[in-house]
């Protein structure tokens, strides 16, 4: 039995990890051998089957797919009526959960209780929706950690991080900017501001714009008409920023099943005036989070930044920088590298320290 065990339950990925013996957390694959899974469910028109992750996200009807239920957890009204049934967001969580146990508990033995990474701008009938989906998924919540909080402990045991730090968490659907004061195994959180909308879907359905704009303009005509060929362009853009992170120029083509194909050209300038008005958002909040804390830039130790692979790309374009330079007096680059997930439950590029010297790796 697996007795150390967080889930990191996101608005578009979600892991699972456990600590080994010789104490060191290590990610558990699922089932597709995936370290992290989509957080996307899909239920069935013929049989008494919901699909969960990759082949839910991948195919079937857009209709019977749920994404992003993480941004309704604390709403009690919302939920997803499929046939003829009112799925809320717990009970669809409850399913990404039980894929998670289901799929890992093959590695690591039963998983019976967990700690749960949540938003640290999570309210309470989200957090007590986060708990009730763990429990119908079979798992007792030992505790709710706030996202950026885990950030700092997983680097203050295994970096050294101390001071004030700021934990710079963008996610796939959330943003969070606290700052900590962080001595040994003694964390003191000093303030917390937070986004529940900003996030690297936001930026997707910039590009997606983008798309459909640059369609209409060359063949005089929509990109798509429904769910299903908005989500096929919705990939390609995906694809398109991930490239964006490693050339100046991508080039793609794109069309729909009537009216012909146009040649999408895209450019790292051109995305980084798109998200330019996001990134200033999540600036703006750091910027709240230090007036909060009676605080200056450099009154901090660390930052440690703790976003999704697939927001490497816009929050560390020359552009954004330049806009972060021209809002502080000088570059703070919230992301000065780009690495994978670390073997931990948490995915963090890294961390830096804002008086000069990098730490950690």
């Amino acid at each position: 039995m697996a007795e150390h065990v967080g889930i990191d339950l996101g608005t578009t990925l979600s892991g699972l990890a456990y600590l080994k013996p010789d104490g060191n957390p290590e990610i558990v694959p699922n089932a597709d051998g995936e370290r992290l899974t989509p957080s996307v469910v899909f239920f069935d028109s013929h049989d008494d089957v919901k699909l969960v992750g990759s082949a839910a996200r991948d195919g079937g009807d857009p209709d019977r797919t749920v994404f992003q239920i993480k941004r309704h957890m604390d709403d009690p009204e919302y939920f997803v009526e499929i046939d003829r049934r009112k799925w809320t967001p717990a009970e669809i969580s409850a399913l990404i959960l039980s894929k998670l146990k289901r799929d890992c508990s093959r590695i690591i033995g039963d998983i019976h209780e967990v700690v749960i990474t949540v938003p640290a701008n999570f309210n309470e009938l989200a957090r007590k929706s986060t708990i009730a989906a763990a429990e119908m998924a079979g798992m007792k919540v030992r505790r709710l950690v706030n996202e950026p909080t885990a950030a700092a402990v997983y680097y203050a045991q295994t970096q050294g991080v101390r001071g004030r730090v700021l934990v710079f968490d963008m996610g796939g659907g959330t943003l969070d900017v606290t700052i900590l004061e962080v001595e040994g195994a003694n964390i003191r959180i000093l303030t917390s501001e937070g986004a529940r909308h900003l996030g690297g879907a936001n930026i997707d359905e910039m590009l997606l714009d983008i798309y459909a704009g640059q369609y209409r303009t060359q063949v005089n005509a929509e990109l798509f008409n429904d769910e299903r060929q908005r989500r096929r362009v919705l990939h390609a853009a995906e694809d398109a920023k991930k490239m964006l992170s490693k050339l100046h120029r991508v080039h793609d083509t794109i069309g729909n099943d009537t009216d012909g194909i146009a040649r999408i050209d895209l450019t790292r300038e051109g995305f980084e005036k798109v998200v330019q008005r996001l990134v200033t958002r999540a600036i703006m909040l750091v910027e709240q989070a230090l007036a909060s804390a009676k605080l200056q830039p450099g009154d901090l130790r660390q930052e440690i930044s703790a976003h999704s692979r697939s927001l490497q790309s816009e929050l560390r374009h020359p552009g954004l920088c330049r806009e972060r330079e021209d809002r502080r007096g000088r570059c703070e680059k919230f992301h000065r590298h780009c690495q994978k997930h670390a073997d931990t439950l948490f995915h963090e590029p890294g961390i830096h320290d804002l008086r000069g010297q990098r730490t950690g790796h």
